[in-house]
């Protein structure tokens, strides 16, 4: 069977959380399932697309809206409301023709759509099966945003690079608003769009997909959860001083809203109760925050480090006593949790912070809202070695036994063949 993947990114090097799901995903295909895999994606860094892993056979790559195109597609997204600001950064009239002209030559048997960016393009598509790989509830993340007042980045990780000195000015709180309740409405209807006219639609959140699927009226929607890599994500037992230097850990990207929420949260209302009682508690704040505005007050905290980007975060998962993940919105599942969970790492966390996961308060990790209360969680784990490791143990389980990667592509598998 040929399997075509139409992404806005290429799944190699497996650097962050979606491009690991996509090169785990790509891999299994190929090794397990016997499958050929075709890749179409837009162009990228060059050093990247001339060492594509093995199991990939197919690689082609789209040309990128220009700045012309650009303008126009947003100016057509203000006036006509007939695209979000979401697909626009990634629509061209030469992608949709190079896009049409690949499936017709490769005709795969099935292909595959990654986020609703790159499901805009399925009209144009020619193959047996179409699944629309959407991973998050998108238009709900938006409405959160609005009910909680919280606008900034609505371009998302790409926007910034693309629209340069004016992303600012989108962004600003007044315009951010205005724009946000435009974008949610043009993302639902997007996405309602390609549910409706593709065979199968994937997210990894169950409570999402019963959301989704009530809202819509439809029961071709199905879950299947991030994977982890069990065998990466270990123990590491090379880290035996944790208590002489207690420490905190949080990993995560800062251009992404919830991460920079989370972050501020921690900082600001946590983490000053932890260190009233416990003053030597280091905090390391670990992602990419290159050329972001973060507010001095944050960068100057006393015991906190900002790393930065890291080539890998299982370093300072180790040397951290506690992991926390003060999450206050956002959608889908949090992988850098079952991450944290698979190197037995006791976890501290919002309702939030683990959405989606059927996890166990005081079984797996502490769950607190307030907080005081998260507060009162680190400080209680801080002093009990036997809980700390109690939970870690259980968490460990609870992962490979739900999340492990082979368990997870044998569900994309499944359905796949099922269709």
């Amino acid at each position: 069977m040929k399997i075509c993947l139409i992404s806005d990114r290429l799944p190699w090097p497996p650097i962050d959380g979606r491009r690991s799901t996509l090169y785990s995903f790509c891999k299994w295909l190929f090794y397990d399932w016997k499958h050929e895999v075709c890749l179409i994606t837009f162009e990228n860094n060059k050093s990247e697309i001339n060492n594509p892993p093995p199991f990939i056979n197919h690689i082609h790559l789209l040309p990128k809206p220009n700045l012309l195109e650009l303008v126009l597609n947003f100016c057509s997204t203000l006036l006509f409301k007939n695209k979000s600001l979401q697909s626009l950064l990634f629509f061209s009239k030469k992608a949709k023709k190079k896009i049409s002209q690949i499936t017709n030559e490769e005709k795969p048997n099935v292909v595959i759509f990654n986020m609703a960016r790159m499901g805009q393009y399925y009209p144009y598509v020619k193959a047996d099966k179409l699944i629309f790989d959407m991973d998050d509830y998108l238009s709900k993340r938006y409405t959160n945003m609005l009910d909680q007042n919280k606008t900034e980045n609505i371009l998302g990780n790409f926007g910034s690079p693309i629209f340069g000195k004016f992303s600012k000015i989108l962004n600003n709180k007044y315009i951010g608003k205005f724009l946000l309740k435009i974008e949610s409405k043009l993302v639902e209807k997007e996405e309602r769009n390609i549910v409706n006219n593709t065979n199968a639609t994937v997210l990894v959140n169950h409570c999402e997909v019963e959301q989704l699927s009530k809202k819509i009226n439809t029961n071709k929607i199905f879950t299947i959860p991030n994977r982890t890599n069990i065998s990466f994500f270990q123990k590491n037992t090379s880290f035996e001083k944790k208590d002489a230097f207690p420490s905190l850990v949080f990993h995560g990207t800062l251009r992404q809203h919830h991460n920079y929420q989370a972050v501020k949260f921690l900082l600001e209302e946590i983490l000053p109760f932890v260190q009233q009682e416990i003053p030597q508690c280091h905090c390391y704040i670990v992602g990419d925050y290159e050329n972001l505005q973060i507010e001095p007050s944050l960068l100057s905290s006393i015991g906190v480090t900002f790393t930065g980007y890291v080539n890998d975060v299982r370093t300072w998962l180790s040397k951290s006593t506690i992991y926390v993940s003060p999450i206050l919105s956002g959608t889908g599942m949090k992988t850098k949790v079952l991450e944290a969970m698979a190197m037995e790492i006791p976890l501290v966390t919002t309702s939030f912070g683990v959405q989606g996961i059927p996890i166990q308060n005081g079984v797996h990790c502490l769950i607190r809202d307030d907080p005081k209360t998260f507060a009162k969680a680190i400080l209680e784990l801080l002093s009990n070695v036997e809980k700390r490791s109690l939970l870690a143990q259980n968490a460990r389980a609870f992962v490979i036994e739900n999340y492990d990667e082979h368990t997870i592509i044998k569900k994309w598998h499944h359905l796949i063949s099922t269709l």
